[in-house]
């Protein structure tokens, strides 16, 4: 008998001859230990050391003699082993194991096929959650989330494995895999559908989704057709079924997606491959095509209707918005709302697009298709139509449509004018509907579309079901080839990719641009023509507007998918720092600003310290800098599991004009460290805590302090050194010779620096559960926040504040964040060890701690009115410094005993 970890040193030690690897697998002459063998603890070892060293030197001689199935029976157990649970434990981790080596070894390669056939998706699911109590097992879901996470990426590190030999397995090729995958995954809910739906139960299967939309098999309209898909692959198997709780059960699925975007992304893809039919087709055969894709939808998504709950209507009214979706699928959404009986309230939404003045510039026929087929849908056709004609909205609409340069804009004005006369049994003829030009023809095909109701569809006598009864009578529904997983295109969709295509007015002169697939394409669109290139204007911010609008994206996508974005990471940090709004894109800042988020959050290791090392560089104004600190903020939230921002509470704005509300809503949400910090203060004036939403990793934790605080805090000092330092040479000088590091725009103007102390304070709390809090952050932030408090950062700034009520406002709103900075720690400190560390090993800065704040709330108390003080700052000064003075003597009644007296 011996133990598993004397076999696993056996295995590492080199082997003399085949007999004695034998000994201890096949012919088990020594078996083990029954209690000597943990699975979680034991198998992942002892697979690695097979891979690192039996396989290498052993693999092709059992291969020759026939018995590789001793190897792989460690990664793959074989049939006889497949009904014990501990078989699919071995598989689960195999490929954790597998997947970590680099690069993949033949051996390693061949494993990984058989467990691709082996165990697929649905036996893994049902090894994890096969007991009645996993499904709410936090270990069960990180152990699923691991799974998708590795059985993902197979394909491609399959395929960076045998780049150079050319002969890539075909299980491996990105087609048949994720077919593969996507038919497993539809053998899940069918199995699952044979119990009561449980949304429990279904949550890890939208986990799932999740991930497919991650890796782009949910795209909106594939650009190469050999790109894998979910539901062309899916929907053919999909609807071979009419049970009612099979479909239930698909329903439950998509309702436990947590995100927005991504059922946009998966109802988009849907859209796509349902049946294409003639958008003004009226024949019985097309309206029983269009009704029984709108009972596929309802069956599947459920009910379209604006309810509270239905995030599914907000989604597709949020599609029609962006316009990416086929022209017949407006007929086809039509029809579902009909079903709903909620076509009326779709009326009034599309009428909102099709009135908007935005659309009406580049009027799409699409649009003005589906608003008309709408209101034909009606029941009472007349009610509504009589509320259209009589609302200011569509009425003004109409007027714009008319005086339109182009005639196919003008005509679909002049349609649904007269549809909407003649529905309310008005007479209104504008004529000129004569001609063969595609905008006459269409406009004509349209009025034979509206005499009856999709939805209302009977299937016609002798039409044989164009639907497959399989996969072999549907053997290819879209060409999906050999591609890797990273050129994967993005799930969002703007506005012009569908609009050149559908409308034959924009073609004409019109460049498109192609979204980037790698972050070497996106750092080049946006840093613009180099050298000698030359682009007009309009191409350029083109590139600029179509670089932003997918940059926050496409860097997320590329976390964890070959080391792209560390090579690229601090190359675009400098790109989206000095980037400037020279073209006034729309949503430039918003897009500015998600992209440096997703930087810091899939890439902190790189792209934090590369933003901390610029923000204090003087070459930058103060909204770059801005985009820096807010960039760390939320990027410290999320890594931390945070909510990414408090609920923003009703602002008074809403009784300003609108110009105004947009303003100060602008400046609002410029600034992410403020509310979040006020929040924090907040709750630990009233002893609540705001913990992470689930469970962090440990790694993410440990990138907080290495690679956001203790940068931060470090180079803030060095800076501060050298400003001083450059200070006194000049202070002999006078006028312009002096240097004044408190400049307007520059670090420790109080603008910047007060924005400075509130990113620090939220970062320190978000780093609150690093092992380093207590010994590093705390003591490093809490000097740093009475340094700042109680001293002048700038030798001149008491001179520059002389009779500057603006200056002395910001003074003011320096020394209340450096008290909040100060409340956040001695809170994180109450909170983590109840201040021991902090009062016993940092007994001084404590004190010191004490006595700034008494110094303070003594002057406050006697009526001295410090410099600002006054609106905002006040309530908000008075309730720092009295949090504070409570927090510490809450550490001191603790540990008082314990303080050793060093005055």
């Amino acid at each position: 008998m011996m133990d598993a970890l004397n076999l696993i040193n056996h295995l590492k030690e080199p082997l003399h001859d085949e007999d004695q690897l034998l000994t201890w697998s096949q012919y088990n002459t020594s078996p083990l230990v029954p209690s000597s063998l943990i699975p979680h603890r034991h198998i992942h070892v002892l697979q690695e050391a097979i891979l690192t060293y039996v396989a290498p030197a052993w693999a092709d001689n059992f291969a020759n003699h026939g018995r590789t199935d001793i190897l792989t029976q460690f990664f793959c157990p074989d049939a006889f082993s497949f009904s014990f649970a501990i078989a699919g434990q071995v598989a689960r981790l195999a490929y954790s194991t597998i997947l970590s080596q680099h690069p993949l070894t033949d051996f390693s390669i061949f494993v990984l096929q058989k467990l691709t056939n082996e165990y697929p998706f649905d036996r893994i699911h049902e090894i994890i959650f096969g007991s009645p109590s996993s499904h709410s097992s936090p270990k069960a879901q990180t152990q699923w989330e691991d799974y998708l996470r590795n059985v993902c990426m197979v394909p491609n590190r399959v395929a960076n494995a045998l780049s150079l030999k050319k002969n890539i397995p075909v299980v491996f090729a990105p087609r048949e895999y994720f077919v593969r995958l996507v038919e497993r995954f539809q053998v899940l809910v069918l199995r699952l559908s044979g119990n009561l739906v449980d949304p429990q139960i279904c949550q890890p299967i939208a986990t799932s989704i999740t991930k497919f939309a991650h890796i782009g098999l949910f795209l909106p309209e594939p650009e190469d057709e050999r790109k894998p898909s979910f539901f062309a692959a899916i929907l053919p198997l999909v609807r071979q079924h009419d049970s009612p709780i099979y479909f239930q059960t698909w329903r439950t699925i998509f309702n436990e997606i947590p995100s927005t975007s991504t059922l946009t992304s998966v109802l988009t893809s849907a859209f796509f491959y349902l049946n294409k039919v003639d958008d003004t087709d009226p024949s019985d055969e097309v309206r029983w095509k269009v009704k029984q894709d709108a009972l596929l939808l309802h069956a599947l998504f459920g009910s379209l209707a604006p309810a509270s709950s239905n995030t599914i209507w907000d989604v597709v009214i949020a599609i029609f918005q962006k316009r990416s979706w086929h022209s017949s699928t407006g007929r086809i959404v039509v029809s579902w709302a009909a079903l709903s009986n909620s076509v009326e309230d779709l009326v009034f939404v599309l009428e909102d697009i099709w009135a908007f003045p935005e659309h009406i510039k580049r009027s799409f026929l699409i649009i003005t298709l589906t608003f008309l087929v709408a209101l034909s849908n009606c029941e009472d056709r007349k009610a509504v139509a009589q509320k259209l004609g009589l609302s200011p909205k569509f009425i003004s609409a109409v007027g714009m449509y008319l005086k339109h340069m182009d005639a196919s804009v003008r005509l679909c004005g002049m349609l649904a004018a007269e549809v909407v006369a003649h529905s309310c049994m008005r007479k209104l003829e504008f004529g000129g509907w004569e001609g063969e030009d595609e905008a006459r023809v269409w406009a004509r095909g349209v009025r034979l579309l509206l005499g009856k109701r999709d939805a209302d569809a009977q299937e016609p006598e002798g039409l044989t079901d164009t639907l497959p009864a399989g996969r072999e009578a549907d053997e290819d529904p879209i060409q999906i080839g050999h591609s890797s997983n990273e050129s994967f295109r993005s799930n969002s969709y703007s506005d012009d990719d569908t609009a050149i295509e559908q409308e034959p007015t924009l073609v004409a002169g019109k460049k498109k641009i192609a979204r980037p697939v790698y972050l070497l394409q996106l750092g080049e669109m946006l840093r613009g023509p180099v050298g000698m290139e030359q682009e007009t204007p309009e191409v350029e911010a083109d590139k600029m507007d179509v670089a932003l609008a997918s940059a926050a994206e496409l860097i997320r996508r590329k976390e964890g998918f070959g080391s792209e974005i560390e090579d690229n990471a601090e190359n675009l940090c400098f790109i989206f720092i000095a980037l400037q709004d020279k073209f006034e894109l729309s949503q430039f800042e918003e897009n500015r600003q998600a992209a440096v988020n997703a930087l810091v959050v899939c890439c902190p290791e790189l792209a934090a310290p590369t933003l901390i090392q610029e923000f204090f560089n003087n070459q930058y104004s103060v909204a770059q800098r801005y985009v820096i600190l807010n960039g760390l903020v939320v990027g410290a939230r999320e890594l931390a599991g945070f909510e990414l921002s408090p609920d923003a509470a009703i602002f008074p704005s809403k009784l300003l004009p609108p110009n105004v509300h947009k303003e100060i809503s602008d400046a609002e949400r410029n600034n992410a460290a403020s509310p979040l910090l006020t929040q924090l203060t907040r709750q630990a004036l009233s002893d609540t805590r705001d913990r992470p939403a689930g469970s962090v990793v440990r790694q993410r934790l440990l990138h907080l302090p290495s690679f956001l605080c203790v940068p931060l805090i470090n180079r803030f000092w060095a800076f501060l050194r050298d400003e001083q330092t450059r200070e006194r040479r000049t202070n002999h000088l006078s006028g312009r010779g002096q240097y004044r590091g408190a400049g307007s725009g520059l670090v420790l103007n109080p603008v910047v620096l007060e924005r400075f102390l509130q990113t620090l304070a939220v970062l320190v709390h978000a780093a609150q559960n690093a092992p380093e809090w207590l010994s590093v952050i705390s003591p490093e932030s809490l000097q740093l926040a009475v340094a700042i408090g109680a001293k002048p950062v700038s030798m001149l700034s008491s001179r520059e504040t002389e009779g500057d009520e603006e200056e002395e406002g910001k003074e003011a709103a320096v020394l209340t964040a450096s008290l909040e900075l100060a409340l956040i720690v001695l809170e994180g400190s109450l909170e983590v060890d109840g201040g021991r560390v902090l009062s016993l090993e940092n007994t001084e800065l404590l004190i010191g701690t004490k006595e700034w704040a008494e110094l303070v709330f003594r002057r406050l108390e006697d009526g001295a009115r410090l410099p600002g003080v006054g609106g905002r700052y006040e309530e908000r000064l008075r309730q720092a410094v009295a949090g504070l003075l409570l927090k510490i003597s809450s550490v001191e009644s603790r540990w008082r005993r314990s303080i050793v007296e060093i005055r």
